[in-house]
């Protein structure tokens, strides 16, 4: 396990194969995101929180310095070419996040039970996590694997109201954007599941630069504005 310059955790890694038996299409997703993925744990608890960022932003570089990005997806990925480890990591970094970490663990231990030889795909790892949590995951999963992109969010103020966009291909985003003036800074979570999305500035409110993003928590395109 190592904390800089790019924190990683290559033991942890290789146990955590020994965790998910995946077949068909997406399979290396659900083998090399998932071991990624469980790094982080190691590295928090080795390092703390300030680490595990650092890991994620490597993970974040390591997708947009792999000439991955409208070249090739999760569902593309038959010869384990590389994008299931940052992408699939980030992947299940943001479900968990979605969906909630009780939710989440109580889906991946369903999936993760599943027999050797039965069928592990995505269709069931999906079945798993929309059965712990209640949603509809295979349609929050679907664009992440099967585009061979990621979103591209822009903010605007205009009169009265900001307006975020995304390009197409859609994702159904949940959102934390900042917004800043002079002397304030607020914070407001929202939905963005079409092409646009116009959110009216409060009376009296006073708005001069829209932050998206401003944890870092999702795998857009950047820099955003």
């Amino acid at each position: 396990t190592i904390a800089a310059p790019t924190p990683r955790a290559f033991v942890g890694h290789e146990l955590a194969h020994r965790w998910t038996r995946p077949t068909g299409p997406g399979a290396f997703f659900l083998m090399e995101g998932w071991a990624t993925f469980a790094e982080s744990f190691i590295l928090a608890d080795e390092y703390g929180p300030d680490v595990v960022q650092k890991f994620w932003e490597s993970q974040r570089q390591a997708y947009e310095r792999g000439d991955f990005d409208g070249v090739t997806g999760i569902l593309a990925d038959d010869t384990n070419n590389g994008v299931s480890y940052s992408k699939g990591a980030w992947i299940l970094r943001m479900l968990r996040d979605d969906l909630g970490s009780e939710a989440f663990d109580r889906g991946m231990r369903a999936y993760m039970a599943i027999r050797s030889g039965e069928d592990a795909s995505l269709t069931e790892f999906a079945r798993a996590l929309s059965a712990a949590s209640g949603r509809d995951v295979a349609a929050l999963l679907r664009p992440w694997i099967a585009e061979r992109t990621i979103p591209v969010v822009t903010a605007e103020i205009t009169a009265g109201e900001i307006v975020l966009r995304q390009s197409f291909p859609l994702f159904d985003l949940k959102l934390d954007i900042e917004l800043v003036d002079d002397a304030t800074r607020s914070r407001r979570t929202v939905g963005l599941s079409g092409a646009e999305l116009r959110i009216p500035i409060q009376s009296g409110e006073r708005v001069s630069e829209v932050v998206v993003d401003p944890d870092r928590k999702l795998l857009v395109k950047r820099p955003i504005r």
